[in-house]
């Protein structure tokens, strides 16, 4: 998982990393606005799914929160969730995270 502010594609990555590997970006709670200020609700991902590959058939299954629940998680917490549509998996962090 990448900053949202790193290019994907100029990220150095290790050698060893799979092609295949799990992909996905993070950003904290007070960038929320410059990247989604128009998403109202987002798919959450529940801890024991974060290995999961998540595809068409297994977003079905995942609730749908409000951006502003979201948000309220992460003030505490990490939080795994994904666009609707979209199955690529973000995190968002509290602001004083890491």
């Amino acid at each position: 998982f990448l900053p949202v502010d790193i290019d994907m594609n100029d990220a150095p990555m290790p050698e060893f990393l799979s092609q295949q590997r799990r992909q996905g970006r993070w950003l904290y709670r007070r960038q929320w606005a410059d990247y989604f200020s128009d998403v109202d609700d987002v798919m959450l991902i529940q801890k024991p799914l974060w290995p999961v590959e998540l595809s068409a058939d297994n977003t079905a299954m995942l609730e749908i929160i409000s951006t502003e629940d979201l948000r309220g998680m992460a003030q505490e917490r990490c939080t795994m969730f994904a666009l609707k549509g979209n199955p690529q998996p973000w995190f968002i962090v509290p602001d004083n995270w890491g």
